[in-house]
């Protein structure tokens, strides 16, 4: 990662990761930024400040509409989910 960033002239230091992926971890420590908390706070448009960590519910209806509002491409007004 490191000798790629140089490569290609990305400060590494001025770099934001903005996946919350545990994927994204190795890569993150990799390049001398391991993450020592990881809080997922939403997911796109949703947000529940009253869920656990490691809880789960279902999605409501409004909830999955709203998911697939933003999972359109803004630049494609053609594309609307039903």
């Amino acid at each position: 990662m490191t000798a790629l960033a140089e490569k290609e002239g990305i400060d590494l230091l001025q770099s934001w990761a903005y996946s919350d992926s545990y994927t994204d971890l190795p890569m993150l420590e990799a390049v001398g930024h391991p993450v020592l908390r990881l809080v997922r706070t939403r997911i796109g448009p949703l947000t529940d400040p009253t869920l656990e960590p490691g809880a789960w519910r279902p999605l409501t209806i409004d909830e999955v509409r709203a998911l697939a509002v933003a999972a359109v491409p803004t630049d494609d007004p053609a594309a609307t989910p039903e």
